[in-house]
Formats: C-alpha cells, structure tokens, sequence
C-alpha cells in the first residue's frame, strides 16, 4: 500500500506561451515548451489554498528561466524567479523559508518538477517529516 498523501496540487489551468512550441525542436532548436500553469493546493496544515502560477520561459539545453507566484496565507505567498538562460545567474526569492514552505516546495517539486527557493529565515530541518510541528 502507498502512502497517503496529506495535500493535493491541483492544475486548474495551464497554456502553452511559445507560438512556436515543436517537441522535435525542443532541447535548442527553437520549440521549447514555455507554459503558464495556474492552479492550487490544498493541504490540510493550511485552512485556505494557495493559488500558484507558474510562468516558464525556459529555452530547452539553453536553461532555465521562469517564476512561480503563491497567494495564500502570508506565511504562504510571495515569488520565486529563476533565470540561468542569460550569462549571470539571476535568482530572486520573496517566499519566506519556514516549516510550511520547506514542505510545500518539497511537494511541489515532486509533483509538478519545479524547484522553489525561499528566503532563509529557518533551517531545514525544522520540519518533521512525520507532519509533527
């Protein structure tokens, strides 16, 4: 039996951006899938979703370039942007790091491949895994 899941992410939406998207060009050719996903999770730590977005300009071996956006409890929100495409790094980060975004970033990067930093204001391990806060 697996493991039961105390959240779910939800996509309510999500568009590809690039009129030229080819995934037989995708890695540099030009086709790169660019999408704008918008969604929620639900998670029963927290009492109301959070709304996410993700808007993903990446350019396939190029790098990586995109932001994703939370508005839920303050606790909760803020924006993550990301870009490896240009010569500088740029990374940027208005989530702060807490418990509950440690463990949000966890679930979304497994369910939906997207890696979130935040600011530091705890450590890691701050967060048990068995949900004992």
């Amino acid at each position: 039996m697996g493991t039961k899941r105390n959240y779910q992410i939800i996509v309510k939406s999500q568009e590809e951006t690039n009129e030229h998207y080819d995934p037989n060009r995708s890695h540099n050719g030009g086709g790169y899938s660019q999408p704008l996903i918008a969604g929620i999770i639900v998670w029963k730590k927290c009492r109301k979703p959070i709304n996410f977005v993700i808007d993903d300009q990446s350019c396939g071996e190029f790098g990586s370039r995109y932001s994703v956006h939370f508005a839920g409890p303050i606790e909760m929100s803020g924006e993550y942007y990301v870009n490896d495409v240009d010569r500088n790094r740029e990374e940027t980060s208005s989530i702060p790091k807490n418990a509950a975004t440690v463990a949000i970033r966890e679930m979304f990067e497994k369910e939906l491949g997207y890696w979130i930093g935040l600011e530091p204001e705890c450590e890691e391990d701050d967060y048990d895994d068995d949900d004992n806060w």
